[in-house]
């Protein structure tokens, strides 16, 4: 498979589906340590903290990823209907 580079070094076009393969976010979608991530536990999802339980974060953040491809579906030619959830 032939790949070139799309919007960055880090993102990936596949030149016959002509659909992403990569593609790095660059905007934090779960609270975290990293520069420019002001989201919060408390006002994002009403915790007081991360989650002790990593089932809970592991949750946590598949929704956050899901609820960010369903919002750029159209954008990245998305069937959301392939995407399977994490067992």
């Amino acid at each position: 498979m032939k790949w070139v580079s799309a919007t960055s070094a880090r993102d990936q076009l596949d030149t016959r589906s002509f659909r992403w393969a990569t593609l790095i976010q660059s905007r934090p979608i779960i609270p975290g340590r990293g520069a420019g991530n002001d989201l919060s536990w408390k006002d994002e999802w009403g915790l007081p903290g991360v989650p002790d339980d990593s089932q809970v974060l592991e949750k946590i953040a598949w929704n956050a990823v899901l609820g960010y491809l369903v919002i750029h579906e159209a954008e990245f030619d998305l069937e959301l209907s392939q995407i399977d959830t994490p067992a």
